[in-house]
């Protein structure tokens, strides 16, 4: 995610060590979160440490801190739905797993409504459910 009047574009865009040398708004790195582990391998596939400037959990801060300009972010695939029209998405070419869990003895109707929508959903992108 970049500032809408940022240099790169999605057209211009080739990889990640395009903007190797931009200020990032990241999660902190040294977390042992799944999307903290997520951002260090991506930045390890394209040879860099990315610079941290600004660093925080919160994905409508990151999205507020970039539309004023203050960085750039990576982060998933719903944010580019957000509101904020000083923001423009740009697509990696990245592609990771996502897990639900849930309690397997739980008849609750709702979890069997939120596996059955997150099955339909990955299907309309036609990914692999296991």
């Amino acid at each position: 995610m970049v500032p809408k009047d940022h240099w790169v574009t999605e057209d211009s865009f080739v990889d990640l060590r395009d903007v190797k040398d931009e200020k990032f708004i990241l999660s902190g790195l040294h977390h042992t979160t799944y999307f903290s582990s997520l951002l260090r391998n991506i930045f390890n596939t394209y040879g860099f440490e990315p610079q941290t400037h600004i660093e925080s959990d919160f994905g409508s801060m990151i999205l507020n801190l970039i539309g004023r300009g203050l960085g750039i972010s990576i982060l998933p695939y719903s944010y580019q739905f957000s509101l904020n029209t000083n923001l423009r998405f740009i697509t990696l070419p990245e592609n990771t797993e996502l897990y639900i869990n849930w309690r397997k003895n739980d008849n609750r109707k709702i979890i069997k409504n939120v596996i059955e929508y997150a099955v339909k959903l990955g299907k309309s992108y036609n990914r692999k459910f296991v």
